[in-house]
């Protein structure tokens, strides 16, 4: 015999067997009590049970588990679709299905625990998968509904230039800051900078006359300084003012003149010895 099975011995006029002959290993022949052990490999699955009431020998199969060899049952597709299943083997044709229908170069996209992926189509240049709530995703390019950014798609790259070659800045150095104002200034985080004028005392400012001032977060004044009277010339007491109208004149362009004649008589007596 080369294979394992039930095996019946006659001794009334029929051949007795003596020996028993596997795939690999020999003839085998019985011990001194005329018995052949035929044993199985329970690491492979395989468990070989006596029933000497019936005289046989079972060959029995051990159903394969993730810890143990065996036998299997293989799933079908509807079956690997669902992917309920836990004691099923899968085939690649069970993939296939599960995969569903791939595009060359596109990209995979969810249908849900018993559906088979859907694929988009290969995305061009500079395209990305951009979803949409509820919706699946869709292939799209990036656009500036403003025009502010300029958008220049490559293979596998995507570059992007504020419009006009400028260059973004994030912060702005003000002359002085005034806690809780800062410096460099920053906007916040929506993005905003609030900029405001006001007046301020003379020589609060100093020769310049007008200054930027942070007095908050994201926030910058720009100061003017009020002018005053001084006894001498300096230039730090310069500033914005305004004028008697009893006595002056403003035209349009802010020029300044006497709004009276002034006669000044200089009387000098002469005297002689």
């Amino acid at each position: 015999m080369s294979q394992a099975g039930v095996l019946g011995v006659s001794t009334s006029g029929a051949p007795i067997v003596e020996y028993i002959t596997g795939n690999s290993g020999g003839a085998v022949g019985p011990d001194v009590l005329h018995n052949i052990n035929l044993l199985g490999n329970n690491t492979s699955g395989i468990n070989i049970v006596g029933v000497p009431g019936s005289n046989t020998l079972t060959v029995v199969a051990t159903q394969a588990t993730t810890t143990q060899r065996g036998t299997v049952t293989l799933a079908t597709n509807a079956e690997t679709l669902t992917g309920t299943d836990t004691s099923k083997v899968l085939t690649p044709d069970d993939l296939t299905v599960k995969l569903g229908t791939q595009t060359l170069h596109g990209l995979p996209i969810g249908a849900g625990n018993t559906a088979a992926l859907t694929w988009t189509a290969a995305p061009t240049n500079g395209q990305l998968l951009i979803g949409s709530t509820g919706l699946s995703p869709v292939l799209a390019s990036l656009t500036s509904t403003g025009g502010s950014i300029t958008i220049t798609p490559g293979a596998g790259t995507i570059n992007l230039d504020l419009a006009g070659g400028g260059i973004a800045f994030d912060q702005i150095a003000v002359d002085a800051a005034t806690a809780p104002g800062t410096n460099p200034v920053v906007p916040t985080l929506s993005g905003q900078l609030t900029i405001t004028g006001a007046q301020v005392a003379a020589g609060t400012v100093g020769a310049n006359v007008i200054r930027s001032n942070s007095l908050a977060a994201s926030s910058i004044t720009l100061q003017i300084q009020r002018s005053t009277s001084n006894a001498t010339t300096d230039s730090t007491k310069n500033g914005v003012a305004h004028f008697n109208s009893s006595d002056f004149n403003v035209d349009a362009n802010g020029f300044v003149s006497s709004a009276t004649s002034l006669n000044y008589t200089q009387s000098f007596l002469l005297g002689g010895m």
